[in-house]
């Protein structure tokens, strides 16, 4: 995303946009049924036996849910958190 710097950054502004009452319900659900589903799924991309690489694929869920949960929110209010947590818009 444009003008998030990093992962904490991105973490910041997805738990400010989950209690920020102009994001849409639905945005909010979408996120968490995202991670919930592939955390709790018994299918994996990679299987958790493979060593060293069947985690992998768990720990790429948690920044693409933020990425789709991020696209959800309307730019506006995307601007006025990511200046909140420090980024300047691009």
């Amino acid at each position: 995303m444009r003008g998030i710097k990093s992962l904490r950054q991105a973490l910041q502004i997805t738990r400010l946009a989950f209690h920020d009452k102009k994001i849409p319900w639905y945005a909010k659900v979408i996120f968490v049924l995202i991670l919930f589903f592939y955390i709790l799924s018994p299918i994996d991309i990679v299987p958790d036996v493979v060593p060293a690489f069947g985690l992998l694929d768990d720990l790429a869920a948690i920044p693409l849910a933020i990425l789709i949960g991020l696209l959800l929110v309307p730019k506006d209010v995307l601007e006025r958190l990511k200046n909140k947590t420090g980024s300047s818009p691009q």
